[in-house]
């Protein structure tokens, strides 16, 4: 969770741990693990659950990469289901 300030497009009030009934962005990052390089970032509302999107995200993810091979992926929660495991 990313907690904003002020009237930001598209936060919402969600589940934010840090700061409960501030508004706050739920975002979707990848990032190429040795030099930490960001591949992909989605901001969403602050009360989108972990697995929204998830598997078009790492489809669109794959897609920038192109002809890139992908040696090891890593996936934090949010990241799972039928839908997910069949890419």
């Amino acid at each position: 969770m990313e907690t904003v300030y002020g009237d930001q497009a598209g936060a919402t009030k969600g589940t934010n741990p840090h700061k409960p009934g501030r508004k706050s962005y739920h975002p979707l990052l990848a990032f190429e693990g040795q030099i930490r390089l960001n591949l992909n970032a989605v901001l969403r509302p602050g009360n989108t659950h972990f697995s929204t999107d998830a598997a078009d995200f790492v489809q669109q993810t794959f897609k920038l990469l192109g002809e890139r091979k992908v040696k090891f992926a890593r996936f934090d929660k949010g990241f799972g289901g039928e839908e997910f495991y069949s890419l």
